[in-house]
């Protein structure tokens, strides 16, 4: 699955998980089939987020290559459970009713709460599950729940401060967003969700403050930016407001009120063609939505995609909670079941190969890598954690391959450069090509981390004073980096 996130963000907020491992992960939302349905699936998506996607996390460290010993012959590894046979990728999924997969992601649920009752992302998860379908008083029920076991839980204070604002009531999701801030204020989504409630009560400089914190979180986020410039809007400044919608336009998928917010905000300033041209791409997607709804309505088959979604989100989750709580056979037949009910999911494959590295399963591990790049092809974080698997399983020159096709796919995006760098300065491998991919990395982003690869690649290749300038840029950024300051002072004593 696809997200724009950190590959070094830690799991969130999990009661009753161990600490030191790190899995891969993947975005849930790619849940659907029907296209033209996408945009009645916004309340399953804003729930999904705490559920998947701000839970996707990779190692990042490149280890140094090792010698893999081989299994004696005809011993399979050990590992945590029965070797599973991967779904061949694009396989048909069972045939049941959406009746039956409903009951079944409730059903995974139930015992998931029944082995772990004190567990909040358990009981969080059943809350998640009613949202999907549609019962938010229930949800709502749950959440607090959860919030009664982990006081502290973010997650639930953004999901619960998302159902107050869809039913209307805006003061119990404003408190609720700066709890949640003030858990977290540097947790991407924590200001934006805010930004929009403040909107919808009338509050647009607040609403713009909160939106400046958001963007220097996630300065390309398209939501982010179409929600400055509806704030803009709301102020009357209509410059400003075209400005953002533009690049909210420019940074990815918007909705139609981003097409809507921008034919009025130059209508205001007398742009009339542009305001025609964006008021027909507002019609349009207007009547893509009205076509979903109506097929929502009309064809039995909208409830089975949903309810096969919610079911894969809920296998997908579960398995987490199974991990951390140290019962991967659980986690493993709850993503197998994952794969078996969504073929062309990419998540809970992720989970399985890095579960099956952990456990030395190296052949399992392997094949899941097979069915992961022939489901289809993969974004650039797709790309970058397959890369940061496939060094796990010390499959060096794929990583490679990986790292830069994640590179090609998103030239702009720092994370695959520095997974390249790190690779190629470990193996000592074309270090011209390190340098330069460094060199692009910084421009990207100037950090003291990356001037520190930076500086050493520039030392592997022999440019010393080059290698110098990186690490006193380092320094001026982060004057208190001890890797830093370790590293300049091997290099001023030629070590």
């Amino acid at each position: 699955m696809s997200t724009s996130p950190d590959l070094k963000r830690q799991r969130q907020e999990r009661a009753g998980a161990p600490a030191g491992r790190r899995r891969p992960g993947g975005r849930g939302r790619r849940w659907f089939l029907l296209a033209g349905a996408a945009a009645c699936l916004v309340a399953v998506g804003l729930v999904a987020a705490k559920h998947w996607w701000n839970r996707r996390v990779a190692q990042e460290e490149i280890p140094a290559p090792q010698a893999r010993a081989p299994s004696p012959a005809g011993q399979k590894p050990t590992g945590p459970g029965p070797s599973a046979s991967p779904t061949p990728a694009g396989a048909p999924a069972s045939r049941a009713t959406a009746e039956e997969l409903r009951d079944e992601a409730f059903a995974t649920v139930r015992q998931l709460i029944a082995d772990y009752p004190q567990n909040a992302n358990a009981v969080s998860l059943m809350g998640t599950l009613h949202f999907g379908f549609k019962d938010t008083e229930e949800a709502e029920k749950w959440w607090y729940k959860a919030l009664e076991l982990d006081p502290n839980g973010v997650g639930n204070h953004m999901v619960l401060a998302t159902a107050a604002a869809i039913r209307g009531d805006l003061d119990t999701a404003d408190r609720l967003w700066r709890r949640a801030q003030a858990l977290a204020p540097d947790r991407p989504g924590v200001y934006r969700g805010h930004a929009a409630v403040l909107l919808k009560a009338g509050k647009a400089d607040e609403a713009v403050a909160a939106l400046q914190k958001e963007l220097a979180l996630s300065p390309a986020d398209p939501r982010c930016l179409a929600l400055l410039g509806k704030a803009h809007l709301q102020r009357k400044d209509y410059e400003k407001a075209v400005e953002n919608y533009r690049r909210a336009l420019e940074a990815g998928p918007v909705d139609a009120e981003t097409r809507l917010g921008l034919a009025t905000a130059c209508a205001r300033l007398g742009r009339n063609d542009e305001a025609d041209a964006s008021m027909r791409e507002f019609e349009a997607m207007r009547a893509r939505q009205r076509e979903a709804q109506a097929r929502e309505r009309q064809n039995t088959y909208w409830d089975l995609s949903l309810s096969t979604g919610v079911l894969v989100l809920a296998l997908g989750d579960a398995g987490q909670t199974y991990a951390e709580c140290g019962n991967p056979r659980r986690a493993e037949a709850c993503w197998r079941r994952a794969a078996d009910v969504d073929p062309a999911n990419r998540g809970c494959r992720y989970h399985l190969a890095e579960l099956y590295a952990a456990a030395g399963r190296h052949e399992d591990a392997l094949g899941v890598c097979r069915e992961l790049q022939a489901i289809r092809p993969a974004g650039a974080d797709d790309e970058r954690a397959l890369g940061l698997l496939l060094v796990r399983l010390q499959q060096f020159d794929a990583a490679e391959a990986a790292f830069t096709r994640a590179i090609e796919r998103d030239p702009k995006h720092p994370a695959p450069y520095r997974c390249l760098v790190q690779l190629l300065l470990t193996r000592g491998r074309r270090l011209p090509e390190a340098r330069a991919r460094a060199e692009t990395l910084v421009a990207l982003e100037p950090s003291a981390p990356n001037c520190l690869l930076l500086g050493q690649a520039c030392r592997r290749a022999g440019d010393l004073p080059a290698a110098r300038a990186a690490l006193e840029r380092a320094l001026q950024l982060e004057p208190d980096n001890e890797n830093v300051k370790e590293a300049y002072r091997a290099l001023q004593e030629g070590k």
